[in-house]
């Protein structure tokens, strides 16, 4: 198994392939969907991922980590739950 961080930046305002989750009561949660390459091919197995999210494309703070253990990944492809609690208030975020 293999420990992958990602960095995924937006030159505009903080978006992500995914949408909020809304059930119930409101949640600071929402679902990524990704894709992953591992030796330049689309990944296939368990793969350890860390998110953080920060407040400038670089040089910035971070604002929250969050890390998945045996994440599978499929033709490249996953997708995960990421709560990063209450830091989306409009102002631009980095993934």
């Amino acid at each position: 198994m293999r420990t992958i961080k990602l960095l995924c930046l937006s030159a505009a305002a903080f978006t992500l392939a995914g949408h909020l989750v809304q059930a119930g009561s409101p949640t600071t949660a929402f679902t990524y969907q990704g894709r992953l390459f591992d030796g330049g091919v689309p990944a296939n197995g368990l793969y350890d991922l860390q998110f953080t999210n920060y407040n400038a494309a670089t040089g910035g703070n971070a604002l929250g980590a969050f890390t998945t253990n045996a994440m599978p990944v499929t033709n490249g492809l996953f997708t995960v739950a990421l709560d990063f609690g209450a830091v989306f208030d409009g102002t631009p975020r980095w993934l």
